[in-house]
């Protein structure tokens, strides 16, 4: 007897979950998937920019660490307000 891919995948959390059950807003949803964008943006942007020698290694470590922080940026713009 096989088992349904929805009965042995555990858990579920991603944005359209979160969304459905009223934990992201549309605010925060917006946020979540403009965060992704930049952040690849981002690094392909500096990945390209090194490839092909516009900026020289060190930079695009440095671009790169920033761009980690770029989540917790958009995440503290549209953070709930303290109860």
């Amino acid at each position: 007897m096989s088992r349904s891919r929805a009965d042995s995948s555990g858990p579920r959390c991603s944005s359209r979950t979160l969304w459905r059950d009223g934990i992201l807003d549309g605010r925060r949803l917006a946020a979540v998937i403009a965060s992704g964008v930049a952040l690849h943006v981002v690094l392909a942007g500096g990945v390209l920019a090194y490839g092909r020698g516009l900026i020289p290694r060190d930079a695009n470590l440095a671009i790169q660490l920033a761009n980690g922080f770029v989540p917790l940026v958009f995440a503290i713009i549209v953070r709930k307000p303290a109860r």
